[in-house]
C-alpha cells in the first residue's frame, strides 16, 4: 500500500471486509469510467451557472490529470481542494485519483488558523482555491501562510482573474494539460492507487484541540455509500441534491461519490438558498437531498413552497443533530410525499446508523436509526462493560466504514480504541430493537447547524482579551440551528463588562471562521467548577437552556420574530401629542398601524434622514441620480418589497405603502426608482415570467445588484398603449426581433434588464401585446437620458431605441397573464398603488416645512403660526393629508386581504396626487420668497408631483376609469370608437 503516511490496517481486516462484500476493491474513478461508457450524454452535474454531461466531465478530468502530471504531482502527493460545491471540485478530485494522488478536502469557511494547520500537517503540495468566495480573498490568505507551508509547490486559482506571483489560473492549468496530452499522452494504469491505499485526508473540526486529519482508504470510505441504493431505492435515474460542503464527509459521500457510483445526476448548491432549492426540485425533479436540520427548517418554512411542484422529492436525510418533532409534523402536512429521517455518524466512521422512511414515527423522531450493513454499535459503561438494552452509556462503533487512523498520530489513535471498537465520545441508548438514540456528549462539542464548533480554540482566543480573566464556551439551544455557541465570561478585576461588539472585534484578529463565533455573551462573577477546578459546563448548559426559553417566550409575547435587519423597537414619538406622524395627525391615524408596520417605516425614515435629506438639494440642482445608494436600498429591503420568495422581502401592502411615503418625503425620484425597480420591472418578471427568468433576475434585483426598467410608453402612445408601434416578429428558428422606440422610461440608461412591451400579431387593438425580458447589452438596444427637465431632476427618464434587437424564444414572458395589455396593466396597478401612499410623504414633508418655517419666521413681531390665516391653511392641509392616509390605509388593508379593483386604485391615485400637489404649492407660498430656494422642499416636491400626476395614468385617465365603473360605459375613445 503506497502512502507517505502510516495507517492502521491489517491483512485480516482486508480479508474480512472483502469476503463480507463490504469492500468492493473499486475506486470512485472506476464507477465514473463505467458511467461514462454507459451513458456519456447523460446529465452528470448541475450547479447555478453550469450543466455538464458525463462525457464533458470525463474530458475535463483527463485534461486535468495530464496537467497534474505536468506540474510534477506524483502518486501519494496530497492535493488540497478548498472550493465551494463547484464542478471543478469533481474535476480536480477525479483527476488526482487518476494520477494516484491523495485528496485533502478543505471547507471553504476555513481561514488562516485552520488552513495553516491542515495544509501543513497533510503536506499539501498543490492547493486549489477560489480567488474570492463570499467576500473572502483566498489568494491573500495563501500569501499570508506561504512561508509556513514548506510542501506547497503550486496554488491554482479557480474562477479567478487576478494575475499574481505564486498563483496560476485554472484555465492556464488546464491548457498545460491539453498541451501535455497532445505532445505526450500519459498511461495512467501504472499510477492507479490500490483500493486500500489512502484516498482522503479529511480533518475534524477540532472541538477539543487542533483539528485531526482523519485518514480514509478508497475501500472504507466508499463502503459508507454502498448501502444507500438498496436502502432508499436509488439508481441511475435518481437526481441527488447536495448543499452541504464537499469538504465534509456528508457532502463528499452523498454529493460527490453517491451520484457517480450510481451513474446518476448530482445537483449542487455552493450557497444554501431555499428559494433556489425549491426551484431546482421542480426543474430537475430532485428525488433525494441530505443536510443538517436548519436546511429542513428552511424548506418547510419557505415562502415560495407552494409555487413549485415538489412531488419528485421523496427523501430528506437530516444529519448533524436530532430532528425536532415539529419538523416531522410540518413535513407530513406540507410535503406529504417526502420522507424525513435521520442518521448518526462522524468524520471517523461515516454515517453509521440511519433511519428509514418505513420506520414508525416514534423511531424516526426519537432515534438515529439502526446500524447500516457493515457497521456495529454498542454501549458500554465507564469500565468498558457492554450494557443491556435501554441503558445509557458510552457509544462505540466498529466496521467497514471506520477510518484508518489520525494523520501522524497513530499512538493517539490507538488510545481512541477499545480493542477494535472506536470510542466515539457520544452517550447513547440502544433499545431492544437495535435503534440507537444519542442522549448526550461526553466530549465538549457544540454542533451548530451540523457544524462542529471548535470550543477549545474559541476559549483560548477569548481569554487572550486583555480584560477577560476566564471564559467557558457552551452550547445554547436554538430553534433553527439546534445549538449556537454562547460565551460565559469572567472579567479581570475592575474592568468594564465585555460587549458583543468588543468580542467580535477581538476575534477578527484570530482568523477563527465567523460561523464559529459565539452568538450569545454573558458576563458573570465566577464560573461553576468542580473541586478539582474543572468548569461544570452542565450547569451552564442548564442555565443557557432557561435563557433560550425566556428569549423565545419574549419573542412570542411580542409577536412574530423579526426578519433579519428588521427594526422592532417602538418608533420614537415625534411630538407632544404622542403621534409618530407628528402634528399633522389630527385624527389619531397613528392607531391604524401596528408597531411592526411603523418600525418598517422607521427604518426607511432613518435612511432618508441620514442619506437623502443632506444631499437631495445638490442632486436635484445638478440633475443626477445617486447610483451609490442602490445597494443600500437593497439592504433596506425596499426593492421588490411586496414580492415573496426569490430573495424578496415579502412584506405586506401596508408596509410597502408606509415605506413608499417615507421615500417620497425625501424625494419623488427616490420613490420612483423603487417603484420602477420593484413594482414594474420585478413585478413583471414575478407575475408573468418563467422560472428561469425569475431565478436569473429577481434575487439580484432585490439586492440592487441588477437594475431594471419597464418599457411601455412610446412617443406617440402614452395614455393609449394599445396604439404602440413597437413590434416583435418571431422568425422561423424561434428568435424574436424587436424594433421600435419607447419614451419616458425610468432608469433605462443604467438598467441591466428592460421589460419591453411590443405588438406581436394583432396590431392596433392590444391583444397581440407581449412582454419581453431584454438584457440591455443586447445589440440594437440603446437608451439616452431626456434632458433638460424642470421636474424629477434627481431621477432618470430616458428614450429607448430598439433596432433589430434579436432575442431567443425564451425571452418572452410566457404566462397567460401576460397576454395583451392586462400584462403591463397589472404591473402599472402595482406602481399606482405605491403612488397612492408615496405622494402623501411629499405632502407631509411640505406641511412640516411650512409649519417649521412658520414657527420661527416672525412678521409684525409675531411668529407666522400665530396668525389666523396661517392656522387655517395648516388646518386645511392637515385635514387633506389625514383623509389621504385614511384612504391609502383602507385600500392597503383591502389589498392585503380581499384584493382591490382598478377603480379603487384610480380613486387613490387621482385624489391623493391632486391634494398633495396643492399642499406642496400652498406650503411653498407660505414660505414667501424663501420658498423658491432649494433650501426648502415644497417647490421641489410640487415640481416632482407634476410628473407623478402625469405618469402611471393622468388625472383624466383615472377619472374615466372611475366614470366607467359608475356608469358602466367606457368613454376612453371618441363617440363611435371602441372601448
Amino acid at each position: 500500500m503506497r502512502t507517505n503516511f502510516d495507517m492502521l490496517i491489517t491483512d485480516e481486516e482486508i480479508q474480512k471486509n472483502t469476503e463480507a462484500g463490504f469492500w468492493k476493491n473499486r475506486l470512485l474513478i472506476d464507477y465514473f469510467d463505467e458511467a461514462v461508457a454507459a451513458h456519456p450524454d447523460k446529465l452528470c452535474t448541475v450547479e447555478p451557472n453550469n450543466r455538464h454531461n458525463y462525457a464533458r466531465l470525463a474530458e475535463d478530468v483527463d485534461i486535468a490529470a495530464h496537467a497534474l502530471l505536468e506540474i510534477g504531482v506524483q502518486p501519494t502527493d496530497v492535493v488540497g481542494i478548498q472550493l465551494p460545491n463547484w464542478y471543478e471540485w469533481l474535476v480536480i478530485h477525479l483527476a488526482a485519483m487518476r494520477v494516484g494522488a491523495i485528496t485533502n478536502p478543505l471547507i471553504p469557511i476555513y481561514r488562516d488558523r485552520e488552513i495553516g494547520h491542515m495544509a501543513k500537517t497533510a503536506k499539501v503540495s498543490v492547493l486549489f482555491v477560489p480567488e474570492t468566495f463570499r467576500r473572502f480573498n483566498y489568494m491573500d490568505m495563501v500569501d499570508r501562510l506561504r512561508d509556513d507551508l514548506p510542501d506547497l509547490r503550486k496554488t491554482i486559482v479557480v474562477r479567478g482573474q487576478s494575475q499574481r506571483k505564486g498563483f496560476e489560473l485554472f484555465e492556464d492549468f488546464l491548457e498545460l494539460g491539453r498541451i501535455r496530452r497532445d505532445e505526450n499522452p500519459a498511461d495512467f494504469a501504472p499510477l492507479r492507487p490500490g483500493p486500500n491505499d489512502l484516498a482522503l485526508i479529511m480533518f475534524t473540526s477540532g472541538t477539543t484541540g487542533k483539528p485531526k486529519g482523519v485518514m480514509h482508504t478508497h475501500n472504507n470510505v466508499l463502503a459508507g455509500a454502498l448501502p444507500w441504493p438498496d436502502k432508499l431505492g436509488l439508481d441511475d435515474s435518481s437526481v441527488i441534491h447536495m448543499a452541504s460542503t464537499f469538504g465534509h464527509l456528508t457532502g463528499y459521500l452523498y454529493g460527490v461519490s453517491l451520484p457517480i457510483m450510481l451513474g446518476a445526476t448530482g445537483v449542487f448548491q455552493d450557497i444554501w438558498d431555499v428559494d433556489y432549492f425549491v426551484y431546482l426540485v421542480e426543474k430537475y425533479k430532485i428525488n433525494h437531498t441530505s443536510g443538517a436540520a436548519p436546511f429542513l427548517h428552511d424548506l418547510l418554512t419557505a415562502e415560495n413552497l407552494h409555487h413549485y411542484d415538489l412531488s419528485s422529492l421523496r427523501h430528506f436525510c437530516c444529519m448533524g443533530a436530532p430532528i425536532p418533532r415539529s419538523f416531522i409534523t410540518d413535513a407530513r402536512e406540507r410535503l406529504p410525499q417526502m420522507s424525513v429521517f435521520g442518521g448518526w455518524g462522524m468524520t471517523e466512521c461515516c454515517l453509521s446508523t440511519m433511519g428509514h422512511p418505513d420506520y414508525p414515527d416514534e423511531k424516526i423522531i426519537n432515534t438515529d436509526g439502526r446500524p447500516l450493513p457493515g457497521m456495529e454499535v454498542r454501549v458500554v459503561d465507564s469500565e468498558g462493560e457492554e450494557l443491556p438494552a435501554g441503558r445509557e452509556g458510552n457509544l462505540q462503533v466498529r466496521g467497514a466504514f471506520l477510518f484508518r487512523g489520525y494523520l501522524n498520530m497513530l499512538e493517539e489513535t490507538r488510545k481512541e480504541f477499545d480493542g477494535d471498537w472506536f470510542v466515539t465520545g457520544d452517550l447513547a441508548i440502544i433499545d431492544e430493537e437495535g435503534f440507537v438514540s444519542l442522549s448526550g456528549r461526553s466530549k465538549d462539542v457544540i454542533i451548530r447547524g451540523g457544524e462542529n464548533v471548535p470550543v477549545a480554540d474559541l476559549e483560548n482566543a477569548i481569554v487572550q482579551h486583555a480584560d477577560v480573566a476566564d471564559v467557558a464556551v457552551v452550547g445554547m439551544p436554538d430553534d433553527r440551528l439546534q445549538e449556537i455557541a454562547a460565551a460565559i465570561v469572567v472579567m479581570e478585576h475592575g474592568r468594564e463588562p465585555l460587549t458583543m461588539e468588543a468580542m467580535k472585534k477581538h476575534l477578527e484578529s484570530t482568523n477563527i471562521a465567523k460561523p464559529y463565533w459565539p452568538e450569545y455573551l454573558e458576563v458573570t462573577e465566577t464560573l461553576p467548577r468542580t473541586p478539582s477546578g474543572k468548569p461544570q459546563k452542565f450547569k451552564l448548559r442548564e442555565h443557557l437552556a432557561e435563557v433560550a426559553e425566556q428569549r423565545k417566550q419574549e419573542k412570542a409575547d411580542n409577536g412574530e420574530a423579526p426578519t433579519p435587519g428588521q427594526v422592532t423597537a417602538v418608533p420614537v414619538l415625534a411630538n407632544k401629542h404622542g403621534s409618530w406622524w407628528g402634528p399633522v395627525d389630527v385624527t389619531r391615524m397613528d392607531s391604524l398601524f401596528s408597531v411592526e408596520e411603523k418600525s418598517t417605516a422607521l427604518q426607511v425614515r432613518q435612511f432618508v434622514d441620514r442619506e437623502i435629506r443632506p444631499n437631495i438639494a445638490e442632486w436635484y440642482n445638478d440633475g443626477v441620480f445617486p447610483r451609490e445608494i442602490i445597494p443600500e436600498l437593497g439592504k433596506l429591503g425596499v426593492l421588490g418589497m411586496h414580492l415573496k420568495g426569490y430573495g424578496c422581502p415579502g412584506r405586506s401592502a401596508v408596509e410597502y405603502g408606509l415605506a413608499a411615503q417615507e421615500l417620497e418625503a425625501g424625494d419623488s425620484g427616490l420613490r420612483t426608482f423603487v417603484s420602477v425597480q420593484g413594482s414594474l420591472a420585478m413585478s413583471a418578471i414575478y407575475k408573468h415570467g418563467s422560472l428561469d427568468q425569475r431565478l436569473e433576475w429577481l434575487p439580484r434585483m432585490a439586492k440592487g445588484e441588477a437594475i431594471g426598467c419597464f418599457g411601455l410608453t412610446e412617443p406617440t402612445a402614452g395614455s393609449d398603449p394599445a396604439s404602440m408601434k413597437t413590434t416583435a416578429r418571431q422568425e422561423p428558428g424561434g428568435d424574436w426581433v424587436i424594433n421600435g422606440s419607447k419614451r419616458w422610461i425610468g432608469l433605462a440608461n443604467i438598467a441591466d434588464v428592460a421589460i419591453i412591451w411590443a405588438q406581436t400579431e394583432e396590431h392596433g387593438d392590444g391583444r397581440g401585446v407581449r412582454g419581453f425580458v431584454v438584457p440591455t447589452d443586447t445589440p440594437g438596444f440603446s437608451a439616452q437620458a431626456i434632458e433638460p427637465k424642470l421636474s424629477m431632476r434627481a431621477s432618470i427618464q430616458c428614450e429607448i431605441h430598439l433596432d433589430n434587437v434579436r432575442l431567443p424564444s425564451t425571452a418572452m414572458l410566457p404566462l397567460d397573464s401576460a397576454v395583451g395589455l392586462r400584462g403591463p396593466f397589472s404591473c402599472l396597478n402595482e406602481a399606482r398603488y405605491g403612488i397612492i401612499w408615496g405622494v402623501l410623504g411629499a405632502a407631509r414633508d411640505s406641511f412640516n416645512a411650512a409649519l417649521e418655517y412658520g414657527n420661527h419666521r416672525t412678521q409684525f413681531g409675531t411668529p407666522l403660526t400665530h396668525f389666523q390665516l396661517t392656522q387655517a391653511k395648516l388646518a386645511d392641509m392637515a385635514v387633506a393629508i389625514n383623509k389621504g392616509y385614511h384612504l391609502a390605509h383602507h385600500i392597503g388593508r383591502l389589498k392585503d386581504t380581499t384584493g382591490i379593483t382598478p377603480e379603487m386604485i384610480s380613486t387613490g391615485k387621482l385624489d391623493n396626487t391632486r391634494i398633495s400637489i396643492e399642499i406642496a404649492r400652498e406650503a411653498r407660498a407660505m414660505l414667501g420668497g424663501n420658498g423658491i430656494s432649494l433650501d426648502y422642499s415644497p417647490l421641489r416636491h410640487a415640481n416632482n408631483l407634476e410628473s407623478v400626476r402625469t405618469y402611471e395614468g393622468t388625472d383624466e385617465v383615472h377619472q374615466l376609469t372611475i366614470g366607467r365603473f359608475i356608469t358602466g360605459v367606457g368613454a376612453f375613445h371618441a363617440p363611435g370608437g371602441v372601448n
